[in-house]
């Protein structure tokens, strides 16, 4: 008996477009049609069947193989009424599977069948559209160039007919399946020797969902590290794998792109994933093994900063770049630490040691952290990019996020009121306005906020405060650019500025100049006021 003899095989089959999975997610309830048999019974093995892996874990970022064992199987294709066929096609057809507009899915799940459509040229595909599109797009049509499909090719729109249908079983299942035969199926590029240093970074940095905020900033690192940043949307598939062929490591944040590996299944350099998400996503374990790849998983500390998506187009931020720095065994080209100016140190410990703060969040460092010197109270200094030594930061035991300030304050990673803020150097006016008002959402009575001075921006951001801002008090640290800013309402409050002006001559000489002890006073005062209120 031939293999094609042993593929089951319908007579006057039925295939239905999908319905409902425009609106809905393709599982089990979001989308109905199928392939039906003569006697309108679903094709059981021409469901598109998913077999989840239950309570997968990993070990030093691989499957361990003694978890994941249970199976949670999901037929993820419903029937529906037949209605009657408006086309017929005469002859023998394949049924080549469920065509998905999504790079890895496609790969993954569509091509399922590849393994037998190759052996058998001469016999015509139908596919049924996930959601129920008319054309292949181009990613599918250079797929089936690179494989040589000659086979003719009809994409099913409208109830139909089918004479002789032949229905191959899956050669890929999400979770538990990768068969030998549909690996060699899958294969389009060889075993090429690695090029010692080759490293290339798979970016996700200009995609616009799914992503996460801060990779920028460690492309750029990496870059510094001779690691090639390549974009892979923005390539053919065969310029992807000369590209990653003979790469000695290849990395990046959990996504489609690293599918491209089942087309390279003898690969021979190093691979590293860093999850978006808390799940493992199985298929890379799965392809892996099955490849006898060399991968590791990491999940690096992240926050998520999306609310009300789907987990597989959340955003995410990594807290700091440390772990996927020492896993990617990459450097930080950081400039040397420059010591506090004394009176900005001073004026911080000073305040936290005789307030009794117990949090402070430092924005915008650049040649040295506030941070240190914050003991015993909790620091963070925060910044997109963190250019300086930051040993004296780990020494002090103070934490550091490579995030934006608008990062920090949507996610909140502190929780809790924030009992000491200090402004540093920030040259976008926009960005430090809206740090100060998004601080207040964080700040109790009885927090302070220390601007640093001696550029343009810190200045227009106390104007501001001056000006908009009634209940709270501004004066300057004398003999220092320092500013303080605490809450206390200004009975006699009067702007300075009609307008916004960062240039305005009178602000510097009409803000109150004052000794620390004298300021420390005036606060004082204000929280016994509160306290008696």
């Amino acid at each position: 008996m031939t293999e094609i003899d042993s593929a089951p095989r319908y007579s006057n089959a039925i295939l239905l477009p999908l319905l409902g999975s425009e609106e809905k997610p393709f599982t089990a309830g979001g989308a109905e049609g199928g392939v039906f048999d003569c006697a309108h019974k679903p094709i059981e093995h021409a469901f598109l069947i998913r077999q989840y892996r239950q309570g997968a874990k990993l070990v030093a970022g691989k499957w361990d193989t003694t978890t994941g064992q249970s199976i949670n199987t999901s037929q993820m294709n419903l029937p529906r009424d037949i209605e009657p066929c408006k086309e017929r096609l005469d002859g023998c057809h394949i049924f080549a599977g469920y065509l998905f507009p999504h790079y890895g899915h496609f790969l993954l799940e569509s091509l399922s069948r590849l393994w037998f459509i190759k052996k058998h040229p001469e016999i015509p595909l139908v596919w049924l559209g996930v959601h129920n599109q008319s054309t292949f797009n181009e990613i599918q049509r250079q797929l089936f160039d690179l494989y040589g499909l000659q086979n003719p090719m009809r994409l099913v729109t409208e109830p139909t007919e089918v004479e002789t249908l032949i229905v191959p079983h899956d050669g890929y299942i999400i979770h538990t399946r990768y068969s030998d035969e549909q690996r060699k199926a899958l294969t389009l590029q060889g075993a090429k020797d690695c090029i010692p240093g080759k490293k290339v970074w798979l970016s996700r940095s200009r995609l616009d969902r799914a992503i996460v905020f801060n990779e920028p900033a460690l492309e750029e690192i990496l870059a510094e590290n001779g690691w090639t940043i390549f974009h892979p949307q923005e390539h053919s598939i065969r310029a992807q794998l000369d590209m990653l062929a003979d790469a000695e490591h290849i990395a990046g944040v959990e996504g489609s792109a690293l599918h491209t590996l089942v087309l390279m299944p003898e690969y021979k350099g190093k691979v590293t994933i860093f999850a978006r998400g808390r799940k493992v996503i199985f298929d890379y374990c799965l392809i892996a093994e099955a490849a006898g790849i060399n991968q590791r998983i990491i999940s690096p500390p992240r926050m998520k900063w999306s609310d009300g998506l789907k987990h597989w187009e959340s955003n995410w931020i990594w807290s700091n770049l440390d772990v996927l720095l020492a896993e990617l065994g990459a450097k930080r080209q950081a400039k040397p630490w420059h010591p506090l100016p004394k009176s900005l140190e001073n004026v911080t410990r000073s305040i936290i040691g005789f307030y009794k703060k117990h949090t402070c969040v430092e924005l915008w460092p650049r040649t040295n952290s506030v941070a240190a010197v914050c003991a015993p109270a909790r620091a963070v200094a925060v910044g997109p990019s963190l250019p300086f030594d930051l040993a004296p930061l780990k020494d002090a035991g103070a934490t550091y996020m490579e995030v934006t300030a608008d990062q920090y304050f949507t996610t909140r990673p502190f929780g809790g009121v924030i009992d000491l803020f200090c402004f540093r150097q920030q040259d976008d006016a926009s960005i430090a306005l809206r740090a100060f008002n998004a601080s207040l959402t964080l700040a109790s009575l009885k927090s302070i906020w220390i601007i640093d001075g001696g550029n343009p921006v810190n200045e227009q951001l106390l104007a501001w405060i001056y000006d908009y801002h009634p209940t709270l008090s501004v004066a300057r640290v004398r003999n220092s650019d320092i500013a303080i800013v605490w809450r206390a309402s200004r009975h006699m409050f009067k702007p300075v500025h009609e307008t916004l002006d960062v240039t305005a001559p009178d602000f510097r000489a009409k803000l109150a100049k004052l000794p620390l002890n004298d300021i420390a006073t005036l606060i004082s005062k204000q929280g016994e006021k509160q306290e008696k209120a």
